[in-house]
């Protein structure tokens, strides 16, 4: 009884370790696939905004500080909420499209408006003006990690979360290093300190 107890403990932690890797595994095929989405949250939808049609005129209108044409996105769709307002997901035909031109036309805006938030007047939705974010578009994990990591942040005073490249980091102050958050269990230690 005990040697088959044994080999039964055996096998469970080799199917844990076999599960790990596979987890492992989903969410790097996970990343690779979302490497060229950023998504445009708060977006205020009307009765006017209901095509695909539309979603792409906001993320062009979205991207026009960085000269974004239509044939670059490759697919858009939008996510409703409860709220009245929703997100718009476009996947664009390049990484580097994403990275370096969208997201540092983003960066560039806020260091040039440092009291101002790009709203949905600027990209042309009429009605009540409402801030845009614009963002990666994170991986169902991604999300919970980088949620869980701002909540870190907020209660041990580090002064910087961000994402990039589906990947989660804290800075304490610009002095330290960087820490990139691979886990909860890692969140939780730091928690702990």
């Amino acid at each position: 009884m005990r040697k088959k107890v044994e080999d039964l403990e055996s096998e469970r932690k080799q199917h844990l370790s076999k599960m790990a890797m596979l987890e492992s595994l989903v969410e790097d095929t996970q990343r690779n696939l979302k490497a060229s989405t950023l998504e445009v949250r708060n977006i205020p939808f009307t009765s006017k905004i209901k095509s695909n049609t539309d979603f792409c005129k906001i993320v062009v209108e979205t991207c026009k500080r960085v000269n974004i044409q239509r044939a670059e996105i490759r697919n858009v769709f939008s996510v409703n909420s409860k709220s009245g307002t929703g997100t718009v997901v476009a996947d664009f035909t390049s990484i580097i499209l994403k990275n370096r031109d969208i997201l540092q036309g983003v960066k560039s805006f806020k260091k040039q408006n440092p009291n101002r938030h790009l709203t949905s007047v600027d990209i042309g939705i009429t009605g009540q003006q409402v801030p845009i974010y614009i963002s990666e578009a994170l991986t169902s994990k991604g999300r919970r990690l980088f949620f869980l990591a701002r909540d870190v942040a907020k209660t041990k005073d580090f002064k910087f979360c961000w994402s990039s490249n589906d990947k989660i980091y804290l800075h304490k102050d610009v002095e330290t290093s960087r820490i990139e958050v691979k886990d909860e269990v890692q969140l939780a230690n730091l928690r702990g300190m």
